[in-house]
């Protein structure tokens, strides 16, 4: 059967070159570094604590939230990715891949409606 949404269900990431020169130590751009190279080897549980370090220095932080959306969305743990991904839109409404996603994981839920008003008001 042919799914019309199969090439637009992939969830979108930052790449990590967007966010310029980075200073090692406890700041929220090295733990989102850390935490995407710990992502790309499939260690999500770590991913997920360097990026709450991150967050926990800097709640509004784009990329370590957006970085935890898109790891929750990875484990299905929808509501949490919708939650960080509505953060994202709200703080940074220009950046498209937050609608994106939040759009994916409302479907993914099974609110088509509120996908498509999220899609609709970027």
């Amino acid at each position: 059967m042919y799914n019309p949404l199969q090439k637009f269900n992939r969830i979108k990431v930052i790449p990590i070159e967007r966010i310029g020169y980075i200073i090692p130590g406890k700041n929220p751009n090295y733990y989102f570094l850390m935490a995407t190279k710990q992502a790309l080897v499939n260690d999500l549980t770590l991913a997920i604590e360097t990026t709450n370090k991150g967050l926990s220095l800097f709640p509004n932080h784009l990329f370590c939230r957006f970085l935890h959306g898109v790891l929750m969305y990875k484990l299905g743990l929808l509501v949490d990715a919708e939650s960080d991904f509505r953060v994202v839109t709200e703080l940074h409404p220009r950046e498209l891949a937050g609608h994106y996603n939040l759009a994916l994981c409302l479907f993914q839920m099974g609110k088509y409606h509120d996908a498509e008003q999220v899609l609709h008001t970027f």
